[in-house]
């Protein structure tokens, strides 16, 4: 029967479609580089509020450091010669020299956290950068792999045309309606007396009539078109 032809022929074709579909999803899909930009985003946020840290408290070491010289001078230089004065920059010096101490300590750890988080952020772009490579490999035997279905569907398309061709029209259009309320599938082959796709009984003049008659036969059950071999 040609429908029967048709049908596997029209299979054929939707498996090619569908898997050029489901290519083309594949290559257009950015979610996973998505979130690696993301990712590499929210770090680098990070690393310039880090350095911005750790530039506040370079200027409060540098400010500080000016301080305690003018300090120093004072102390040093010979104009003051009030006791009070002299302890009190004595005092302020060592305060200055104290917070001096605790900004480096401050400094080196936010140093630390520099070097770690640049690391991590230089990590995050090479993996980004591997992904796109694999990405770009994979892209290339993903687009071979449609020019091979396309070139079966080039292959295939003139056998339907030619089946389509003997068909009269009130078969085709019985034909198509079918295939798009039965998940594809149109007609349905007898094996060991029952409908293939449903599983449904098929009495022996169903299967004469379509064995043997040019009349379109339906499974009473599940509506499709019966061929018999």
């Amino acid at each position: 029967m040609n429908l029967f032809l048709l049908q596997q022929t029209d299979l054929k074709l939707d498996q090619y479609n569908h898997r050029i579909q489901e290519i083309q999803s594949i290559i257009a899909d950015q979610t996973q580089r998505d979130l690696l930009t993301r990712e590499i985003d929210t770090i680098h946020t990070d690393r310039l509020e880090i350095e911005k840290k750790l530039h506040d408290i370079e200027e409060k070491i540098k400010s500080t450091r000016i301080k305690m010289q003018q300090s120093e001078s004072s102390l040093y230089g010979g104009k003051i010669q009030n006791p009070k004065e002299l302890q009190d920059l004595q005092t302020e010096i060592a305060f200055l020299k104290k917070q001096i101490a605790e900004f480096e300590e401050r400094e080196f750890d936010q140093m630390v956290l520099t070097e770690d988080i640049t690391t991590q952020e230089n990590g995050a772009v090479h993996h980004l950068e591997l992904f796109d490579q694999k990405k770009e490999e994979e892209k290339v035997i993903l687009m071979a792999e449609i020019s091979t279905l396309e070139q079966a569907i080039s292959r295939v398309s003139p056998e339907k045309s030619a089946l389509t061709t003997g068909l009269d029209q009130t078969s085709l259009d019985i034909y198509l309606k079918l295939r798009k309320t039965k998940s594809g599938i149109a007609v349905t082959q007898v094996e060991e007396n029952a409908c293939e796709k449903c599983g449904a009984e098929i009495t022996q003049a169903e299967w004469q009539k379509a064995r043997i008659t040019q009349e379109l036969c339906f499974c009473s059950t599940c509506g499709r078109i019966i061929y018999a071999k």
